[in-house]
């Protein structure tokens, strides 16, 4: 409520992970993030870097919401001179590697256009493990940020919104995530709107 009112542009929220009955509930980070109309950061205990984001890595998976991160991501991007990483998961059926491929063209694109430095990468974990690739990759690569989306519910890719963001957001190498609701993203270049606050 306060972040509306106030016209915030993005609520920063610390955890120090899930302790107690927080392991069967949930933690409090995601309890308010999934009501949160402006994107969040839930940070842990690593420090941002000398230079703010410098890597920042966006996992694509089968969810048509996932596209609607890009925008925030390349504003991100674009404030911090990141470069972005992208990492997909393996499937072999035919119709999910299709729709992955898809995802995974047009987020190249995306960036590409926007002459924003990037990388992609097939995971070796298909969907049903993709929140521990999610995190080798960020710890193997050392990256400053992971961008997720929250998607309540049972998607195509088998991630449980609830599971999947929370075992995000408390991962174990300590990244910061950037969390956004489907309903919230829009065109509004955020990083762009504190630069002007400065």
């Amino acid at each position: 409520d306060l972040a509306l009112e106030i016209d915030a542009a993005m609520v920063i929220l610390g955890t120090k992970g899930l302790r107690g009955f927080q392991w069967l509930f949930g933690g409090d980070a995601l309890k308010i993030g999934s009501h949160s109309r402006v994107p969040f950061i839930v940070v842990q205990e690593k420090e941002i870097a000398e230079n703010g984001y410098d890597d920042i890595l966006v996992p694509l998976d089968l969810h048509n919401e996932t596209k609607q991160k890009l925008s925030l991501v390349a504003d991100a991007a674009q404030y911090f001179n990141s470069r972005v990483h992208l990492l997909s998961p393996h499937e072999t059926d035919e119709f999910l590697v299709n729709t992955l491929d898809r995802n995974i063209k047009y987020a190249s694109n995306y960036f590409e256009e926007k002459g924003i430095e990037h990388t992609v990468k097939i995971s070796s974990e298909d969907s049903s493990d993709f929140d521990d690739a999610i995190v080798k990759y960020a710890e193997e690569l050392d990256v400053d940020l992971i961008s997720i989306m929250n998607l309540p519910g049972v998607g195509l890719a088998n991630l449980i919104g609830g599971d999947f963001v929370q075992n995000i957001i408390t991962n174990k190498a300590h990244v910061p995530v950037l969390l956004l609701n489907p309903r919230q993203v829009s065109d509004f270049n955020i990083f762009s709107a504190y630069a002007g606050r400065g």
